[in-house]
């Protein structure tokens, strides 16, 4: 590594300049976080909530305990009931 550094003869150029990701051509005063959020990019924009998903913990749960062996099942149900029926003890 270090005969790397020493063959280099040139030093990087520091002076090329990009054009700013976000142009404002609105009336509209983003704050510094939009403005923040919005140069990220969209990888990191915020997701609205897919219309498909389940949002039902029995329907869930129903779903994940047909995959258990059928000796299991009824266990499984018993205490999803009983957690679904007071979910803070």
């Amino acid at each position: 590594m270090d005969c790397l550094a020493r063959n280099q003869v040139k030093a990087p150029d520091k002076s090329v300049t990009f054009s700013p990701r976000v142009i404002n051509k609105t009336d509209v005063d983003f704050s510094n976080e939009e403005l923040f959020l919005l140069n990220i990019g969209m990888k990191y924009s915020v997701h609205t909530k897919k219309k498909d998903l389940v949002t039902n913990p029995a329907l869930e749960a129903e779903t994940a305990i047909s995959y258990l062996p059928d000796s299991n099942r009824e266990c499984y149900r018993w205490q999803v009931a009983k957690r679904l029926a007071s979910p803070y003890d």
